[in-house]
């Protein structure tokens, strides 16, 4: 049976009040939501001068793509489905109601805290975008199904 182990192991992130680091799924990487953010602005080139005049950058919208992993053994606590592709379809549409399809209210983002180890839970808002498939291993004859893809997230304002 395949089920994600040492999930969790940079931090856990939560959206939508789902945890995306469990037995069923996980995002294997969060380090990058660790300190990222993108910035806005330029300097003005003075014409016929050498040098620019500098300006304040901002913070602006971060986009990011973070690996997910998902099998069909588990569900979201751990309990054991019965059929490990039917699992994994039921994974798959959890996460796609719940965290990926756009929310009809407010401005479209959902909540989420990031969990670094060793330091304070943070929050923000955030677009999730997109969910899309990298590559899949469907071998039922061994109670195995897993689904590997990039889950999109646009930060309108950093994690604090």
């Amino acid at each position: 049976m395949s089920v994600l182990v040492d999930y969790g192991c940079t931090g856990t992130l939560t959206i939508n009040s789902i945890v995306m680091n469990g037995p069923a799924w996980d995002i294997t990487d969060l380090t990058e939501l660790w300190h990222v953010i993108e910035q806005r602005g330029e300097d003005r080139v003075l014409p016929g001068a050498a040098g620019v005049i500098p300006y304040q950058r901002r913070e602006t919208v971060t986009r990011i793509d973070l690996e997910l992993v998902i099998v069909g053994s588990v569900n979201q606590s751990g309990t054991p489905f019965d059929n490990v592709i039917t699992g994994l379809r039921t994974n798959i549409d959890t996460l796609m109601t719940s965290v990926v399809n756009p929310p009809g209210s407010g401005g479209g983002t959902r909540a989420a805290s990031l969990t670094v180890p060793g330091a304070s839970t943070r929050t923000s808002n955030v677009h999730v975008v997109g969910l899309r498939r990298t590559s899949m291993l469907l071998d039922p004859a061994n109670l195995r199904a897993a689904w590997e893809g990039i889950l999109q997230l646009s930060i309108p304002v950093k994690f604090t």
